[in-house]
């Protein structure tokens, strides 16, 4: 999505300027991610972060994803040994983070895009997390949901969900 001049002077776009620094210690190639993030610019590029993980995007607005959960924080530390069940898991960047985040951890990512499954698993590829990320080329309904996995709270209300023996 790109902006116009009077988008970027808004009020909304003024108080992501906070970020700014952030994206700079987090983000090697800072500029683009940053031109994508404020909506001047709408495309796809590779993400390298200071810490080693890299990140394939299709499009510009991938940059908001990437954002929130690695430059905002809105996300909590996944705990050491967790099995994450990541639905709609789109280009991968939460199931990244999880196992970047924890020590042998386990995601299962289900995406039903092709177009992004097919950069979920070029990203689970470039960061070399085949043995911590598996990935499926399909998509949840809240039937399913339901009839295969228990939904359990833990600490503070924070869902967890867990499959039932023998559907994994």
């Amino acid at each position: 999505m790109r902006r116009g001049f009077k988008d970027l002077i808004s009020f909304e776009a003024v108080r992501h300027l906070k970020y700014i620094p952030k994206i700079i210690y987090t983000v090697k190639n800072w500029y683009p991610f940053l031109m994508n993030y404020i909506g001047i610019r709408n495309c796809g590029c590779l993400y390298t972060f200071r810490n080693g993980i890299r990140i394939k995007t299709g499009e510009g607005v991938d940059s908001a994803t990437i954002a929130v959960i690695f430059i905002k924080g809105d996300y909590p530390k996944i705990k050491d040994e967790s099995v994450v069940i990541d639905v709609g898991a789109n280009i991968g960047v939460f199931s990244i983070y999880a196992v970047s985040e924890s020590k042998n951890s386990k995601v299962y990512s289900y995406e039903p895009m092709k177009t992004s499954y097919d950069l979920l698993l070029k990203n689970i590829e470039l960061n070399n997390l085949e043995n911590s990320i598996r990935p499926f080329n399909l998509g949840w309904v809240l039937k399913d949901l339901l009839e295969n996995c228990i939904l359990q709270k833990i600490l503070h209300s924070t869902p967890r969900i867990l499959a039932k023996e023998g559907n994994t």
